[in-house]
């Protein structure tokens, strides 16, 4: 690898204007702390010296005139060492991001270094430090903590709106028939009831709100069924809070071999995030609900023993 006269280790700081992570461009005084945060990291090892410095509106890639000169330097090894604020300004998405640390730094031997996470390819694990910034990516978190919403993740009930700060506005049209769909589930009636009864009223489906409000296509309209209502009834972001995850997945040589989907109340969430559609009460009134219905089923018993409902 080429190095300076002195023998120390020629560093390239990568600068990119925008960030994958929150899909935004950021400002030139956040590119300008991104930029002392690399010094500090850069300083802090020893042997290693900034020899160039590239810096990127951060158009996609491969139109990104920036990233062809970071990808001559690197290539033909000119550097010894990638330095960049934080892996989410590193190239215009996740994966190639990733494959670039993974499949052309640490083979060439490149040494890359990631302020946000102090992490260093020359003394930590490479394979931990992707699955952990992967699995923050995954939680949509900006810098500073605030929620970044996702249009896909906001239910039924609510509109998103990017305008306002939690991008969730409750929906006119549709909010008094999830307050209904809780009314009716406290009562201790079936899911399928609850169901037709939405379908006697005529109430729109949640497909069918999507596809009006952000013209996505509808799917085979089935009508209002259980499983509509349970997603609703079981889903906490009615109360308020913003729900990080309901899904455990578990991997086996990077193959997803169980998942399990976690219950309402120890699904990780962020209070008071939005505006409420129904109490924290009624939730959990209708959760209690729901459980003793289900331990009075008569196939209960079965299940917890393992044996499917014809007992077979």
């Amino acid at each position: 690898m080429a190095r300076s006269k002195q023998g120390e280790c020629k560093v390239l700081v990568y600068l990119s204007a925008y960030d994958w992570r929150i899909k935004k461009t950021l400002d030139a005084d956040r590119v300008e702390a991104n930029y002392q945060k690399c010094l500090k990291l850069v300083g802090r090892k020893p042997g290693l010296k900034v020899s160039a410095v590239l810096r990127s509106a951060g158009e996609p890639y491969p139109f990104d005139p920036v990233f062809h000169e970071f990808r001559r330097l690197v290539i033909n090894r000119h550097v010894d060492c990638v330095a960049v604020p934080s892996i989410t300004t590193f190239c215009s998405n996740s994966s190639l991001a990733y494959q670039w640390v993974r499949d052309v730094m640490e083979p060439l031997g490149i040494r890359y270094l990631d302020a946000a996470e102090r992490f260093d390819l020359s003394t930590c694990d490479l394979s931990d430090y992707l699955h952990r910034v992967n699995s923050k990516n995954k939680r949509s978190v900006k810098p500073g903590g605030d929620l970044v919403v996702r249009r896909q993740s906001v239910p039924f009930g609510y509109v998103y709106d990017a305008s306002i700060e939690s991008c969730m506005r409750v929906d006119e049209e549709t909010a008094p028939v999830v307050q209904e769909i809780f009314e009716l589930a406290k009562e201790d009636v079936s899911l399928h009831s609850v169901a037709e009864k939405m379908n006697g009223r005529g109430y729109v489906t949640p497909s069918q709100r999507r596809a009006q409000l952000y013209g996505d296509k509808a799917r085979e309209d089935r009508g209002w069924t259980a499983s509509a209502i349970k997603c609703i009834v079981d889903n906490p972001m009615y109360t308020g809070s913003y729900v990080l995850r309901r899904v455990v997945r578990r991997k086996k040589d990077n193959k997803i071999v169980s998942s399990e989907r976690l219950p309402a109340d120890r699904q990780p969430t962020v209070a008071g995030h939005h505006e409420p559609l129904v109490s924290k009460s009624l939730f959990k009134e209708v959760t209690e609900t729901r459980k003793k219905r289900s331990e009075h089923w008569p196939g209960a018993a079965a299940r917890k023993e393992g044996w499917s409902r014809n007992g077979a």
